[in-house]
């Protein structure tokens, strides 16, 4: 079956240090669509699902504890299921796209 939907019409959540998030949910997929404001920080987590990250807007530095990733508008980044990591937006503030499969819980 498709599924649609415009992001304007999503709910939205409000999740750490001003992070907005909206979900859009499939039958073998999660897509999430985050706005940081500058600086914002995603604490460390880790999750089970693979995770692949497009920035649409600003940029994201990724930590993973050992290691840390600095990307912009344009690049996509692959995430392994399980690694820890962490996201903090530049000083323009971020808007990126995430995307599970299987889907998060």
């Amino acid at each position: 079956m498709v599924t649609s939907a415009a992001w304007e019409q999503l709910p939205e959540t409000l999740v750490h240090g001003g992070i907005r998030r909206k979900r859009f949910d499939t039958v073998g997929m999660t897509v999430l669509r985050y706005e940081f404001p500058p600086n914002a920080v995603f604490p460390r987590h880790g999750h089970a699902e693979p995770q692949v990250t497009v920035v649409l807007e600003g940029a994201l530095t990724f930590d993973y504890g050992d290691a840390a990733t600095s990307h912009r508008a344009g690049d996509i980044i692959s995430i392994p299921g399980d690694q820890p990591h962490e996201g903090r937006a530049g000083d323009s503030g971020a808007v990126i796209l995430c995307l599970f499969a299987p889907p998060r819980a």
